[in-house]
C-alpha cells in the first residue's frame, strides 16, 4: 500500500467543528441512556492529523460506599484487542533492527518446530501471526501460568477428548498456514513469545521501553508494576444485566479490572519466569491497559507514517508495509470470520475496513458509507473499544465504551454487524467531530438528566 502525500499535511483548512459543549452533552445523553445505560465512556476525534476533540463521560469505577469516581481525560482503560496493534508496532521494531524476520520459520527463534499437524511441510511464520492465518485458533486456550512452556501446547497432540491449538478443515474451507484467515487471539501469545526470545527483554518490558515510553504513553500490560497513582486511574470494566424483558436492571457488575483497595498481584510464578516460553501471561491479545490520548497518539503515529511529535518509531516503509492488504475475503466468501462478516481484510496486526454493509452484517463505519479507515475493534468484559485511522487524510476516531448492557453484543446496527451502541457513536463523532454537519444534527436527541 503506497501511501501517498497526507493532504492535512499540505495545509488545507478543516471545517469549523461543532461547539464542544454538543459533543460533550451527546456523549452525555448516550451514557445515561435509560435503554443502552454505558457506565463510562471516552473518545478522541482526530481531524486531518490534529486532535479536534477528546470528551468524557460517566464512572470509572464504583467505590463500596457507593461514590461514582468519574471518568478522567488520564483514565486508564483495559483496551482488549487494540493491545494487539500495540503488539504488532513493538514486533515491527525488530524486524527493522534486523532481530525478527517477517517471513522465517517461528521455530527457529522458539528453538522448537511450529507447524500445523495437517501441513507440517509449511513454517508458521510472524507474518501469519500478525495476519491471522497460522493455522492456530483458540479452543485450546489463549493464556497460560507463567510456568507454562507454550511448546507444549503447540508439539503436543491433544489427549482424547481435549481440543487442538491448530484449526482443522471443517468440509468447507482449508486450513493451509499462509492463506486460510481465522481471528485468533493465540497468534498474539505466540507472537509476545517470539518477542521475547529474538529482544531478549520480558514481554511487558519490552512493550513498555521500545513502544510505550519513547511516545511517553502513560500504561502496559502488567498492572501490578504499576504506581499507587496509576492504579487510580484504571477504570474497571463493567457489564448491567438485563431482566426477561429485556429492560436494563439499573445495576452495574463489575467485570474486570476492580482494584478498589487492593493492588493486583503479579502473575503467578513470575518470579521463576524464563524468557521465550510463554508470553501469553501477559495478555498481549487485549490486557493492555492505556487512555485515548495514548491510543490517539498511536494513530497519529500511523498517519505520520511512524513519526509523530517529532519522535521517529517506525520507518515509513513499515507503516506502508502493516497498513497494505495481506488477506482479504474471498469473493465467494470461502474465507471469512466468526464475526459476521465484520472482517473482509487485514494487513499486519492492522484491520483494513471496506465499507461493506447491511443489517447486522459487515463492517461499516457510518451509517451513510463511504468511510474506509485502518485500525483495531476491542471487544471483552461489557468494554467496546476502537481505533480507526484513515492514514491519508489523517482523520481518526478513539471511543472507549466501559460497561455496556450484557446483551449489548446480541444488538446489531442496521449497516453492520457492529453493536448498536458502538455504531451510534462511531456515526456521531465521524459526522459532528470529523466531518462536522450542522449544529442542529448533532444536538442530543434525549434530555439530559442533571
Amino acid at each position: 500500500m503506497a501511501l501517498v502525500p497526507q493532504v492535512w499535511a499540505a495545509g488545507v483548512e478543516s471545517p469549523a467543528p461543532v461547539p464542544r459543549q454538543v459533543l460533550d452533552a451527546r456523549l452525555l445523553a448516550m451514557q445515561q441512556s435509560a435503554t443502552d445505560p454505558i457506565a463510562g465512556i471516552a473518545v478522541v476525534a482526530l481531524r486531518q492529523g490534529k486532535m479536534v476533540y477528546q470528551g468524557q463521560a460517566g464512572f470509572r469505577r464504583l467505590t463500596a460506599q457507593g461514590q461514582a469516581l468519574p471518568v478522567k481525560p488520564d483514565t486508564l482503560f483495559r483496551v482488549a484487542s487494540l493491545s494487539k496493534l500495540v503488539v504488532a508496532i513493538g514486533a515491527m521494531r525488530l524486524v527493522e533492527s534486523g532481530k525478527l524476520e517477517l517471513d522465517r520459520d517461528i521455530g527457529d527463534y522458539l528453538g522448537f518446530p511450529v507447524r500445523h499437524p495437517a501441513w507440517p511441510e509449511i513454517p508458521v511464520t510472524t507474518r501469519m501471526l500478525l495476519g491471522h492465518t497460522s493455522g492456530l485458533r483458540d479452543r485450546a486456550g489463549i493464556s497460560f501460568p507463567a510456568s507454562f512452556n507454550l511448546a507444549t501446547l503447540l508439539q503436543s497432540p491433544p489427549a482424547v477428548g481435549e481440543p487442538s491449538p491448530w484449526a482443522t478443515n471443517d468440509g468447507t474451507q482449508p486450513s493451509r498456514p499462509g492463506s486460510y484467515f481465522r481471528y485468533t487471539n493465540l497468534n498474539f501469545g505466540v507472537l509476545a513469545t517470539v518477542i521475547e526470545a529474538v529482544s531478549g527483554e520480558r514481554f511487558d518490558r519490552y512493550i513498555r521501553d521500545s513502544v510505550l515510553s519513547p511516545l511517553s504513553i502513560q500504561g502496559g500490560f502488567n498492572p501490578s508494576q504499576f504506581t499507587d497513582a496509576e492504579l487510580a486511574r484504571i477504570a474497571t470494566l463493567y457489564e448491567m444485566p438485563v431482566d426477561a424483558t429485556g429492560k436494563p436492571t439499573g445495576s452495574w457488575e463489575a467485570q474486570a479490572d476492580d482494584y478498589a483497595g487492593s493492588r493486583p498481584p503479579p502473575p503467578v510464578g513470575l518470579g521463576d519466569y524464563r524468557l521465550g516460553r510463554n508470553g501469553t501471561v501477559f495478555g498481549p491479545q487485549g490486557r493492555l491497559r492505556i487512555d485515548v490520548a495514548g491510543i490517539g497518539k498511536l494513530l497519529r503515529l500511523i498517519a505520520g507514517r511512524g513519526e509523530v511529535d517529532g519522535v521517529r518509531l517506525l520507518q515509513p516503509q513499515t507503516v506502508a508495509q502493516m497498513l497494505s492488504p495481506y488477506w482479504q475475503r474471498d469473493a465467494n466468501g470461502s474465507n471469512g470470520d466468526d464475526f459476521g462478516g465484520l472482517f473482509n481484510a487485514w494487513g499486519l496486526g492492522v484491520q483494513r475496513f471496506t465499507d461493506r454493509g447491511e443489517p447486522g452484517n459487515g463492517d461499516r463505519l457510518i451509517e451513510t458509507g463511504g468511510w474506509k479507515p485502518v485500525g483495531h475493534l476491542g471487544n471483552a468484559y461489557g468494554l467496546l473499544s476502537g481505533m480507526l485511522i484513515d492514514p491519508v487524510s489523517g482523520d481518526g476516531i478513539v471511543y472507549v465504551l466501559s460497561g455496556t448492557r450484557a446483551d449489548a453484543t446480541g444488538r446489531r446496527a442496521s449497516q453492520s454487524s457492529f453493536y448498536t451502541v458502538e455504531a451510534q457513536l462511531i456515526d456521531l463523532l465521524y459526522r459532528c467531530a470529523i466531518r462536522p454537519a450542522t449544529r442542529a444534527a448533532c444536538e442530543p436527541s434525549q434530555p439530559v438528566r442533571q
